[in-house]
């Protein structure tokens, strides 16, 4: 058992004896064979860990390399009796922070902790194994079990993790971990998709005796579960018999409650009283919490007939979304803005879908707003590329209201456009059609308002030395002096 073992390391300080200080018992270390198998008794009380470390090793025929990590003296008082090398190994080199390596002929002495996060997380995983195995019957062995399935978390192993815990569930089903153990594995089930599987762990955890703590949220989850698995209504009645029996004041727990019941009333086609549960719910949300209320709002705003307010707030919603998610909001997003007719902002989806190196399923949507738009059509010039040409040689003859009519589509799309630089051209041109169909100061406030919004220092340029022709056309040739160094202030 773990308590019959004694073992205390104490790193040496100023005045603390050296290797031949006043030991209170020297190391002693012996060895005995059973069964086929050799054990090891190692008895010392504020002795030497050098000694002790070099008797293991004689004793045990191997070579101990590593010593000089024990360049600081240290003293251990050790008590381990007929215990296997590895543990012996692990106990008294553990309680003075270093690890180790067996092999045949030798012992390695490592330093304590691994170098790198995934070798720590190997090494905590190792630790808990053993400590469960050794000990399957201690107190504590349920929490070793429970840091099993924490680790297998971190290192992106929900599976792993989730057979972890209803493990531990199922040996220690009176332990005071086990109603945590049933929410993470019901929580990866969530995550997972498996509705049926986080219904059923959440469901169990509801009644168990020993987690009592745990009903009410797990009330709330199981609430959530029925909602996706298409079962509103009985969510619903769940969320009203848990605000009966298990009321609460704490704003964060009555919010989740909100959002969970807004969710529930939106699959039931109710979504002005989902938008209400929203609007009613505590406004200093948490990260999560407002994001799980803009994906609520944004179906709600849809069922009420508003497909414009509701791509946006799909597109609010897409900016922390990752995988499935994010492609499901850009698409709605897209979706929502062709149907209210907002054919620019359908073409802004898109280009953000190609950033995110998202490209199927948006071809209609883009193929649809263009046409819209006039960037396809039955003319000759009908791509962006050529629609600039077209534009430029416009405006070096001087037709300045024939390149208008060309670049005001594409400068007012030019968020969806396929580069900077392409971007950057429309820009300029645009501000020359605007000074030769309107004034100087239309134009210049126009290269002022798009500048910021550039980066390369070629599409900069390009937009500066525009300003600046554009004063000097007008032999302003102070404000052109400033505007190729990027200063449009003098209009």
């Amino acid at each position: 058992m773990i308590a019959s073992v004694l073992l205390i390391g104490l790193a040496s300080l100023g005045g603390v004896a050296q290797e031949d200080g006043h030991l209170v018992r020297p190391a002693t270390v012996s060895a005995v064979s059973k069964e086929g198998q050799t054990w090891f008794t190692v008895r010392a009380e504020n002795a030497s860990a050098l000694k002790v470390i070099r008797e293991i090793g004689r004793v045990t025929n191997r070579d101990v390399l590593g010593l000089h990590l024990l360049d600081r003296p240290a003293l251990l008082t050790v008590e381990l009796v007929e215990r296997p090398l590895d543990q012996v190994l692990e106990f008294t080199l553990g309680s003075i922070g270093l690890r180790f390596e067996l092999h045949r002929t030798s012992i390695k002495l490592l330093k304590g902790a691994p170098e790198t996060p995934e070798a720590q997380l190997d090494s905590a995983a190792a630790a808990w194994t053993r400590a469960s195995m050794r000990f399957p019957d201690h107190p504590f062995a349920a929490e070793a079990r429970l840091a099993q399935g924490e680790i297998a978390e971190l290192r992106g192993l929900p599976t792993a993790a989730r057979a972890t815990y209803v493990a531990l569930a199922e040996d220690y089903p009176n332990s005071a971990v086990t109603g945590e153990a049933y929410m993470r594995a019901g929580r990866i089930s969530a995550q997972l998709g498996q509705w049926d599987e986080a219904g059923r762990l959440y469901r169990t955890l509801a009644t168990l005796d020993v987690a009592g703590e745990f009903h009410a949220s797990a009330r709330l989850e199981w609430a959530r579960a029925l909602v996706a698995q298409g079962d509103p209504q009985g969510a619903l009645y769940m969320l009203s018999a848990l605000d009966t029996n298990y009321p609460t004041v704490d704003a964060t727990e009555e919010t989740a409650r909100r959002l969970v019941k807004a969710r529930a009333l939106n699959e039931r086609g109710r979504f002005m009283e989902a938008l209400e549960e929203i609007d009613n719910a505590d406004p200093n949300f948490d990260d999560f919490g407002r994001w799980e209320a803009l994906y609520i709002r944004a179906v709600a705003l849809e069922g009420i007939g508003l497909p414009g307010d509701a791509a946006r707030a799909w597109l609010l919603y897409s900016n922390e979304a990752k995988g499935a998610d994010l492609e499901l909001s850009l698409q709605e997003a897209a979706r929502l803005a062709l149907e209210a007719d907002d054919d620019l902002a359908v073409l802004f989806v898109v280009r953000r879908a190609e950033l995110a190196g998202l490209t199927e399923g948006f071809e209609v949507y883009e193929r649809e707003a263009r046409r819209r738009i006039g960037f396809e059509g039955e003319s000759a010039t009908n791509t962006i590329e050529e629609r600039v040409v077209r534009a430029e040689a416009l405006l070096e003859k001087g037709e300045h209201n024939a390149a208008s009519d060309i670049l005001e589509a594409l400068f007012l799309a030019r968020g969806a456009l396929p580069d900077e630089m392409t971007d950057a051209k429309v820009c300029s041109l645009w501000a020359q059609s605007v000074e030769g169909t309107s004034d100087l100061q239309s134009a210049i406030q126009t290269l002022t308002s798009v500048r910021p919004s550039f980066e390369s220092s070629t599409a900069l340029q390009l937009l500066d030395v525009t300003a600046a022709k554009l004063f000097e056309k007008h032999e302003r040739f102070d404000a052109a002096v400033a505007a190729y160094q990027g200063d449009y202030s003098q209009q």
